[in-house]
């Protein structure tokens, strides 16, 4: 684990377009073509028929280099990052790890980790091997910018740091090692985003590829896959809070109207959609308009709140633009009707699992009549 630190995070990305591509038979050496020519012919000179076998090759040769050359330019897209993805390809066909490194991290912490001799561009560039992909498409899934931005910044520093503390007190110290989570950011990040890349290597199968760009301040814009974990770690982090926020919100507002002599006895469940909703005699646009004062971003997710007599004992949401991942609060846990009650910890959920809001709301309401 002695290197980890310094060659993990250029070798996913790396890795990412070798592996999804696969590997491809290496191409005959044109001068191994000639040298062996010569020697197979009479006083060392070619016959007329290894003659017309180098030409035959030549054609063949040239008919491929024109196919590569299309199949390359083929490929055009409006988005202001295309080129700097391009570049990235171009730079793992050629083996070019240091150029990919810079394209993948800013500046500042690409000539960090350049500094680690021990971990040789030789080295770096066997992974490469075999590949030599074509780009056939490039797609944006979504704009990450505002929520994921400062936080990527941020882990960019961390990293950064580890690689100047581990040049500093050398290798062993990496276990020592303990960031500065208070750190300023490296750079400012100004735009994010998911993209697709799909290439395609010799024998043209297909693979996509999820990749993250982003724009630094000053630098312009970089390609990295090693990140994208980060990412969607962050956005379930980011939901699981929002989630919080949910809970935390509506528990004050029960404090509120139970202050006002409102009557809380009973179960709910209040929905963003509010045909589900399991209210009775509650008022819920009484409750929805105190929601706004306590969380005024409500209305940017789709929501389930469980109330028992009072409290919240569960929250669940998902953001309108992204409804695949889902914030629980408790985290793992779904209460669920028995007999006219809530019961609070009937459910548990699976870590490896995912679930929908939808599915959630089946697990709360089965046996609600």
């Amino acid at each position: 684990m002695k290197k980890l630190i310094a060659c993990l995070t250029a070798i996913t990305a790396v890795m990412c377009i070798t592996t999804s591509c696969g590997k491809v038979e290496e191409t005959t050496d044109d001068a191994s073509i000639a040298v062996e020519s010569t020697e197979s012919g009479e006083n060392g000179g070619i016959t007329e028929e290894e003659t017309e076998s180098t030409s035959d090759e030549t054609e063949e040769t040239t008919e491929t280099t024109e196919t590569t050359e299309e199949a390359t330019t083929s490929f055009s897209s409006d988005l202001a990052y295309a080129s700097t993805v391009e570049e990235y390809v171009s730079a793992v066909n050629n083996k070019d790890y240091e150029r990919a490194l810079m394209l993948m991290f800013p500046d500042s912490l690409a000539e960090v980790m350049l500094e680690f001799d021990e971990f040789g561009v030789s080295q770096a560039t066997d992974v490469f091997d075999g590949a030599n992909c074509t780009i056939v498409d490039l797609k944006e899934n979504n704009d990450a910018t505002d929520e994921f931005a400062d936080e990527l910044a941020q882990a960019l520093s961390q990293i950064k740091g580890a690689y100047e503390y581990i040049a500093e007190n050398g290798e062993d110290a990496f276990w020592s090692y303990e960031p500065d989570e208070k750190a300023e950011p490296m750079c400012e990040i100004t735009q994010l985003y998911e993209v697709v890349l799909t290439v395609a290597n010799e024998n043209g199968d297909t693979a996509d590829i999820p990749l993250m760009v982003y724009n630094v301040e000053g630098e312009g814009w970089n390609i990295d896959a090693s990140m994208q974990e980060y990412i969607s770690e962050s956005k379930e982090q980011s939901m699981v809070s929002t989630a919080k926020s949910f809970s935390n919100a509506t528990n004050s507002i029960l404090v509120e109207m139970d202050c006002m002599g409102v009557d809380l006895s009973g179960c709910f469940v209040i929905c963003s959609d509010s045909s589900k909703n399991i209210s009775g005699d509650f008022d819920v646009d009484a409750f929805t308009e105190d929601l706004a004062n306590w969380f005024p971003d409500y209305t940017d997710y789709e929501y389930i709140l469980v109330i028992d007599n009072g409290m919240c004992l569960g929250a669940y949401c998902a953001d309108k633009s992204d409804s695949e991942i889902v914030g629980m609060y408790p985290d793992g846990m779904v209460p669920t009707f028995e007999n006219g009650k809530i019961v609070r910890d009937k459910i548990t959920l699976s870590e490896n699992d995912s679930y929908s809001l939808d599915e959630l709301y089946e697990m709360i309401t089965a046996q609600a009549e």
